[in-house]
């Protein structure tokens, strides 16, 4: 039952606070905020059992792989429940003070903790069927989260969301079905057992690039990236913090996750060939992009962009340094770019405003907001030691690549560059005469500032322990570069 635990709590809570009453809003908080800390202890209780002891699997109704329903916790996976909960939870502190009594009356708690189930679900399912069932979750809670209020700007963002992501669901659920035509089963680890005996490896490279094609739409990778400023910008702050920390976080993964396990084959062409340019190309265009942008949430939605081409880099090279600094950039991502989001929710409640015109001297009357934002924002950008630094670094170690060698540093200066024109509109320049800051009460400060902090001290820590980040990811690239343990794991005895 411990690979339940994350799972259960999040879908517990979620249930009860469809539940209870809309007016009992004081309730709804404190059973939200309760259930969020059990979320991340019970995904921080299976990581220590996974790091320690292995992989964690269990199979419902002790029906046996590949005819149940299976849940399995590698490394991998065990780091990215504990990442998201861990994110979940710092936004949900944010939110406390934060969101309106319609959005309660709206489910917003419900909603949120179903998406938080569905990643969830989508990380720890050893089933490709069921990973589909656990992105519909997470794309049905996320359409609720963006129709929350229903204003025009939602509504635009909303609708240029829905046909992007249905088209890439569309996609997914046409390659699972080829898979399953093809091979007569979907449990992932019987799949790596069943695919490199498929001797029509044709069908299968065109059952992977569809795979491909639906997972870099709902990574926002080039050229399917449009939807995703105009998205993110169109909700509240939390939830855009929320959605730029996870959403695209787990497309990547699932992402990694098959094409690593399944989907090896023919490398030269998927991997080194489409994924390669598709991740050249996002990381120039999103940088190039980022400069251009006039609201702290458009400039930061290009940076994610931008950082996942990266992502996708280190995974077309395809060699276990570049994998480790693909999940390593993963995870630093989750935590720098939520950070990075907060911050502009604060300030935008601050200046009553996310406009860059209408913004500025932050330093003076905000010195400490301004630090975090410094420690955030050169993590995200790979300014030296800082946490991104280091992947950048081993990615430039494993390639020689001359493509892929001024890409990274390009990427490198423009999203330095980028915040620095984030950083110059903010807090630097003078600020407006028209504009003036408000004063948040004691209550709202303190669930704006303790989420920005804890992320900020975990970029931190991570430079202190970089050492152990990186032996730890290097065994996550091991694991997954060998999936034999796995597979074995899984399917046990049978041949």
């Amino acid at each position: 039952m411990i690979i339940m635990a994350p799972f259960l709590a999040s879908l517990i809570a979620a249930i009860i606070l469809f539940i209870v009453p809309a007016r009992y809003s004081a309730i709804k908080k404190a059973i939200f905020i309760t259930f969020q800390a059990v979320c991340f202890c019970a995904a921080l209780y299976l990581f220590n059992n996974v790091y320690e002891g292995g992989i964690v699997m269990m199979q419902m109704a002790s029906w046996p792989a590949p005819f149940g329903i299976t849940f399995v916790a590698d490394l991998f996976s065990a780091i990215m429940v504990l990442a998201v909960t861990a994110v979940s939870f710092c936004v949900g502190v944010f939110t406390l003070r934060s969101t309106p009594p319609k959005l309660i009356e709206s489910h917003y708690y419900s909603f949120y903790n179903f998406l938080i189930t569905g990643i969830i679900g989508a990380c720890l399912t050893g089933d490709v069927f069921n990973l589909y069932v656990w992105f519909e979750v997470t794309l049905i809670s996320t359409f609720a989260l963006l129709s929350i209020g229903s204003t025009k700007k939602q509504i635009e963002g909303l609708v240029k969301y829905l046909i992007l992501n249905l088209v890439g669901t569309m996609l997914f659920l046409m390659a699972v079905a080829m898979l399953y035509g093809l091979t007569g089963t979907l449990n992932m680890a019987h799949l790596a057992h069943v695919l490199p005996r498929i001797e029509q490896t044709n069908i299968v490279t065109i059952i992977s690039v569809l795979f491909m094609v639906s997972l870099v739409l709902k990574s926002a990778i080039f050229p399917f990236c449009f939807w995703l400023p105009s998205s993110y910008a169109a909700t509240g702050y939390g939830v855009s913090a929320l959605f730029a920390g996870l959403l695209t976080k787990l497309s990547m993964y699932v992402l990694i996750r098959l094409f690593t396990l399944l989907f090896v084959q023919d490398v030269s062409f998927t991997h080194g060939g489409i994924m390669l340019w598709l991740a050249v190309a996002t990381v120039l265009w999103a940088g190039i992009s980022a400069l251009y942008q006039k609201t702290m949430r458009k400039l930061l939605s290009f940076e994610v962009i931008s950082h996942m081409g990266l992502m996708l880099l280190g995974l077309a090279l395809f060699k276990p340094l570049t994998l480790m600094v693909s999940v390593f950039y993963l995870v630093a991502d989750m935590i720098t770019k939520t950070g990075m989001f907060l911050i502009a929710g604060s300030v935008a409640r601050r200046a009553g405003s996310g406009e860059f015109k209408k913004l500025g001297g932050f330093y003076k009357k905000y010195p400490f907001l301004t630090i975090m934002m410094l420690v955030l924002g050169f993590s995200a950008a790979g300014v030296p030691p800082f946490i991104s630094f280091w992947p950048k670094l081993f990615l430039i170690q494993a390639s020689s690549d001359p493509v892929v060698l001024v890409t990274i540093v390009l990427g490198a200066v423009l999203g330095l560059s980028a915040f620095i024109v984030l950083f110059s509109h903010v807090f630097w320049k003078a600020r407006p005469k028209a504009s003036k800051f408000q004063t948040l009460d004691l209550g709202t400060a303190l669930s704006y500032s303790l989420p920005i902090v804890s992320l900020s001290l975990i970029s931190l820590m991570g430079v202190y322990y970089i050492d152990f980040l990186t032996s730890l990811f290097m065994r996550v690239s091991n694991d997954l570069m060998n999936p034999n343990i796995y597979i074995a794991t899984v399917l046990g005895g049978m041949k």
